[in-house]
């Protein structure tokens, strides 16, 4: 660590940048923690959803999948009979 001593201007940067943080902490914590919080929640609430209402009918996969030239015969041709009858599926160009 650099122990000699810091001109004015050094130190003033340095308190520019660490005053407005320590001002403003007490009301950014709050604000991040309910964040936290509501993504937990969120998650929490998706996960249950899913096992409530799909896991008792056998469907355990989401298969979006969209009608691009590149992948769409494929996908529909290889992928999809695999996992229609486990799967919930949406078509993302249906969706728009």
């Amino acid at each position: 660590m650099n122990w000699q001593k810091q001109s004015f201007s050094q130190r003033l940067k340095n308190a520019v940048l660490v005053v407005p943080v320590v001002l403003f902490l007490p009301f950014i914590l709050p604000l991040v923690l309910l964040a936290i919080i509501f993504h937990i929640l969120y998650r929490t609430t998706l996960y249950l959803l899913v096992w409530v209402i799909w896991l008792p009918r056998g469907k355990d996969i989401l298969f979006v999948y969209s009608d691009s030239p590149i992948w769409h015969e494929y996908m529909a041709t290889q992928i999809l009979p695999l996992v229609q009858d486990r799967a919930v599926v949406l078509n993302w160009s249906e969706c728009v």
